[in-house]
């Protein structure tokens, strides 16, 4: 009677009611309590959870109840969430040891509200026959004084008692991160040795917390010393100091600290083999990559540590990981050859096993890089294969319009450089994109006919898409060209020049640009097509009705006129002399078939993560599962 009272009281002062059902009907009173604290802490309650505490203080004593130690970790759990003051509360050493957890909890707790206010006046209520008194949660409270109860966060000793409960001596100030954080530290130390593995899941986390904290107070102290670096700096300038022994001496004071024992988290990493480096959460390792850069290339280790990490994250088939290290490799000092290294060797070949499927986006931008290798090599077949497969994958890339741009140039100049055999022309039908044929197979009609490669001239213009109307009907009027007759090509074009002239303008203009790629020996055996040519585009230009196509003719006939000159095949008429002595002449040198010279793309980064505070509270959330033995275990879950 008297806990079924208890539960109905604490019901009017929480102003819930308390949850009922058959499961808790059966419970023992302070069983049933317990149960009630742990739906209170699970229902982010914890003011709840500590009024049933003192609930269950004040029922007369069970001595069958054996969870005692069980209900002492909830009301932990509960001290570290509300900040309430847990002085006098012993430690749950027979349940799942949680007080160094929830100690945790209560001091970030109490950093983050500032200093608590005094408790009111005990005797402020004396004239309403009335008397307030501060209580702690091992005090025993009658019914009346649990019916007017009220807990709140007032001054605390706990912090000053729990640093002679660590392994390691601290004088606490709470005003100073660095000094709560070196404390922190030390409480999830102890936590990871003493906290029970049968009743809490999540302790790896414990570990998690603990590094970035490691990572936060290493950073805190580098921005200490910049700062007092910065102070002094303003002294020393203000003495009179020269500008070069002051960055000197700001230097020193940063390669010192780089080395020094305050970035000791740094200096161990740097020793980490690159095992180490992975087992790190993905997050935090990049996270602390880019803090720890400079202190491990002061220890001659960030080379080591990117190629080895970023090894190991291929072996396990981590795109979005690989990525991600690639990126680091930009910052290394021999970054360019170390890129082509690893983009042309094993590494690349492996990175080709990836797929998007498997969170890597960049197989065109491997396989562009190994094919512009493979030409610089000599080998032409190779070559193509790599770019054809650039041109398939392009569009899973994150810079899909830029390499696949590139990518068709490259394979132009590849095909357009080399005789257009079956081999290069099976590459093309079976590994270049659809959408690609019409580009890559231009090169290669333009190729076959400046060479009188009648065959391949054939082979080509049967791949041309079907829909590549245009297209075709251009190369099939150029066709006669690659047969040596002259005559009928220029015939074929004359008469369509009067249907289409734009169409046959910029077919003029296509092959005046073509031409000019080639070798000189080349175009001076092509002079016949352009001495039948000049002649129809200087008809056009001084007949055409159209002002545009007059002043477009008139240009490709210069130029026609030019490459004449530059072969060897000026024309001696009076026109011609006096051309030569206008202001705007122009003669033609020819050209050079180069490679592209754009720079390859790389669009690999290695950004950090914003990172995980560790100055916030490890959420402690009560939940229950099946034990080996069937049973139903009342335990623990430790969450960011």
């Amino acid at each position: 009677m008297v806990a079924a009272a208890a539960l109905a009281l604490f019901a009017a002062v929480v102003g819930a009611p308390v949850a009922v059902d058959s499961e808790l009907e059966r419970l023992p009173p302070h069983d049933r309590v317990l149960a009630e604290a742990r739906r209170a802490l699970a229902a982010r309650d914890p003011q709840g959870t500590l009024h049933l505490w003192l609930l269950h203080r004040a029922m007369p004593w069970d001595a069958s109840f054996a969870d005692e130690s069980a209900f002492l970790s909830t009301v932990w759990v509960a001290t570290g969430e509300t900040g309430v003051c847990p002085d006098g509360l012993p430690d749950d050493a027979e349940g799942a040891r949680l007080w160094p957890v929830a100690l945790h909890n209560w001091l970030l707790a109490r950093v983050r509200r500032g200093p608590p206010d005094d408790l009111p006046p005990t005797w402020g209520t004396f004239p309403v026959r009335l008397q307030t008194r501060p209580i702690s949660l091992f005090d025993t409270l009658s019914l009346e004084e649990l019916r007017t109860a009220r807990l709140v966060v007032g001054p605390c000793n706990a912090h000053l008692w729990a640093t002679t409960r660590l392994p390691t001596l601290h004088w606490m100030d709470l005003q100073d991160r660095l000094s709560v954080g070196l404390v922190l530290h030390e409480l999830l130390l102890l936590a990871e040795r003493v906290t029970d593995p049968t009743l809490v899941r999540g302790k790896p986390l414990l570990a998690a917390r603990r590094f970035d904290l490691n990572a936060s107070l290493t950073r805190l102290a580098r921005d200490r010393a910049r700062a007092d670096t910065t102070l002094a700096a303003t002294v020393l300038r203000s003495s009179g100091l020269a500008t070069d022994g002051l960055v000197s001496w700001q230097q020193e004071r940063a390669r010192t600290f780089a080395t020094g024992t305050t970035a000791g988290f740094w200096q161990v990493a740097s020793s980490w083999p690159a095992s180490t480096w992975l087992d790190l959460p993905t997050d935090r390792r990049a996270g602390l990559f880019v803090e720890a850069r400079e202190a491990l290339r002061a220890a001659g280790a960030e080379e080591r540590i990117v190629l080895g990490v970023l090894e190991g994250v291929i072996d396990r088939r981590d795109g979005d990981d690989v990525q991600r290290w690639l990126g680091a490799v930009d910052g290394l000092p021999d970054a360019p050859a170390i890129r082509a290294r690893l983009m042309t060797g094993d590494v690349g070949a492996r990175l080709l096993s990836l797929s998007p499927d498997d969170g890597f986006r960049e197989r065109a931008v491997v396989s562009l890089h190994r094919g512009v290798d493979r030409v610089q090599a000599g080998e032409s077949l190779a070559a193509l294969r790599s770019f054809a497969d650039a041109l398939a994958t392009a569009e899973t890339s994150t810079v899909a319009g830029p390499v696949h741009d590139l990518t068709l140039r490259w394979f132009s100049f590849v095909v357009g450089s080399y005789e257009a055999t079956p081999a290069v022309l099976e590459i093309v039908e079976r590994f270049v994109p659809g959408a690609d044929h019409g580009a890559v197979l231009e090169a290669v009609l333009w190729r076959a006919l400046f060479r009188g490669d009648v065959a391949s001239y054939e082979r080509a213009t049967a791949l041309l898409p079907r829909g590549a109307r245009e297209q075709r009907a251009r190369f099939a009027l150029l066709a006669p060209i690659a047969g040596g007759d002259v005559d009928a090509a220029f015939g074929a074009f004359d008469d369509a020049l009067h249907e289409r002239p734009r169409a046959m303008l910029d077919l003029a203009a296509r092959l005046l640009d073509r031409l000019a790629d080639e070798p000189a020996t080349l175009r001076a055996r092509h002079a016949p097509s352009l001495q039948r040519l000049l002649p129809t585009l200087e008809k056009t230009a001084s007949t055409s009705e159209s002002k545009a196509r007059r002043a477009t003719a008139e240009k490709l006939a210069a130029r026609a006129q030019a490459m004449l000159e530059s072969i060897g095949r000026w024309r001696q008429e009076t026109s011609a002399r006096a051309r030569a002595h206008a202001p705007d002449y122009e003669t033609d040198a020819g050209a050079l078939r180069l490679a592209p010279a754009d720079p390859l793309p790389w669009p690999f980064a290695i950004v950090a993560p914003r990172p995980m505070d560790p100055f916030t509270p490890i959420r402690i959330v009560p939940v229950r599962w099946r034990g080996p033995d069937g049973a139903v275990v009342q335990g623990w879950s430790l969450r960011e």
